[in-house]
C-alpha cells in the first residue's frame, strides 16, 4: 500500500515554471515559462535576526504532486516560478518519497 496522492481539491493554484539552464559567462539562461496546474502555494514567514537588525522574511512553498499536478519536472535551484504575476527564485527543493525510487511530491521553496 502506497501513500495516496494529494487530493485535487487542495491543489488550487497554477504556477509558471522557467528552468535554470546555466550561465553563458555573462548571464544566467532560462528555458521558456510553462504552466503547471493543480499545485498548492503556501506563504511562509521566518524571523531573521542579525547583530544589527531583526526582520521578517516572507517566502513561499510550492507543493507539486506526482499524480494530480499537470507536470512534475525535476525542479532545479536558481529556476524561476511566477505566481500571481510575481517572479520568485527557487532556493531549495525537497523531494518526498514513499517506497519507490521516484518522489511522491516536491516542496519547492521560493524567495
Amino acid at each position: 500500500m502506497g501513500v495516496r496522492a494529494i487530493p485535487r481539491h487542495l491543489l488550487i493554484h497554477t504556477i509558471e515554471y522557467s528552468e535554470y539552464e546555466g550561465n553563458d559567462g555573462w548571464n544566467d539562461t532560462f528555458a521558456p515559462y510553462y504552466d503547471i496546474n493543480r499545485v498548492r502555494v503556501v506563504p511562509v514567514s521566518r524571523l531573521k535576526r542579525s547583530s544589527n537588525s531583526e526582520g521578517e522574511e516572507v517566502s513561499h512553498v510550492v507543493i507539486v504532486d506526482k499524480v494530480n499536478s499537470s507536470a512534475f519536472p525535476d525542479f532545479k535551484i536558481k529556476s524561476k516560478i511566477k505566481f500571481q504575476g510575481i517572479e520568485r527564485e527557487v532556493v531549495d527543493v525537497k523531494s518526498h518519497y514513499e517506497f519507490e525510487s521516484e518522489p511522491h511530491n516536491y516542496e519547492v521553496e521560493l524567495r
